[in-house]
């Protein structure tokens, strides 16, 4: 039941992620984080900083709900999005 309930939620998140309207900047490293905050900073915006694995189930399932709201994305679009992959 768990494998059948990973595939599942990687099946959504897939097809939800092609139609999210909630665009994520990767952070790749320390510089781009800071470099992204600062901006925020100046931009006097807030930032939501999410770690993700692909691995992470209820990161699927949050994308796949959560994330696909309508009203969620509109909420977030004020906000700076940054996402950390923790994959590796």
């Amino acid at each position: 039941a768990l494998i059948m309930n990973t595939i599942y939620m990687q099946f959504i998140a897939k097809q939800n992620h092609e139609q999210a309207l909630v665009r994520w900047q990767d952070i790749d490293t320390t510089a781009e984080l800071e470099n992204a905050l600062s901006v925020a900073k100046q931009n006097k915006q807030y930032t939501l900083l999410e770690f993700y694995a692909h691995w992470c189930t209820s990161c699927k399932r949050i994308e796949a709900t959560v994330f696909a709201d309508p009203e969620v994305v509109q909420k977030l679009a004020q906000f700076n999005l940054l996402r950390v992959d923790m994959t590796n």
